[in-house]
């Protein structure tokens, strides 16, 4: 394939030689070596060449794997019923038991409203943008990662949930306007996309 003659034992491995020899001439002497890497019979390398240690390895785990497959179960290690007790039966076939949610009071949901919708976009933005699943995920995107940061925080905490007024309190119609940070946090990433606009192209939520 590459331009070099194929490896042949009888040519190219020193001990084959000799001993392939040796059946035409008695008084041949077979040297005391290892066969060539590329040689079958190199016990080592079974005609795989140099090979590294981590396939030495891989090689000694296929041997024992091939021992275990071999080798007929004992009638100790048959398939039995010692571990089919009733008491087994009854708890795998028993019904589960459904969680009980508690009910929550409506101060608790506006509590929870008010904090989803006070939601700081600003950190939640910079921990988008610097993630490096996330940077990963957009590389090859047209827009800037910090802009499309904020529109996968806004499409999270507010158009996905169905609070009413939810959308109404960040997008003016069918606007929102990248805030500034609120909190005296700086990041010159998100600090870039300050007053920048994200559209909602969804008629029915708006």
């Amino acid at each position: 394939m590459f331009g070099d003659n194929a490896f042949d034992s009888s040519v190219d491995c020193v001990v084959c030689k000799a001993q392939e020899m040796k059946k035409c001439r008695p008084e041949e002497r077979v040297p005391h070596r290892p066969h060539h890497d590329l040689c079958v019979e190199n016990k080592v390398t079974l005609g795989q060449g140099q090979i590294s240690n981590q396939q030495r390895d891989i090689n000694n785990q296929q041997k024992c794997l091939q021992k275990l497959c071999s080798t007929p179960l004992g009638e100790n290690k048959k398939a039995s019923g010692k571990f089919a007790t009733r008491e087994a039966a009854d708890a795998f076939f028993s019904p589960q038991q459904s969680e009980k949610r508690e009910l929550v009071s409506p101060s608790a949901t506006m509590a929870t409203q008010e904090k989803r919708e006070d939601i700081n976009f600003r950190h939640a933005v910079s921990i988008l943008t610097f993630g490096p699943s996330f940077q990963e995920k957009h590389k090859n995107k047209g827009a800037p990662l910090a802009i499309l940061a904020h529109a996968t925080v806004a499409r999270k905490h507010v158009v996905s949930l169905k609070e009413s007024g939810t959308i109404s309190k960040h997008f003016d119609g069918i606007t929102m306007t990248v805030p500034a940070a609120q909190d005296g946090s700086v990041s010159p990433c998100c600090e870039s996309t300050a007053g920048q606009k994200l559209l909602l192209v969804d008629l029915i939520k708006v």
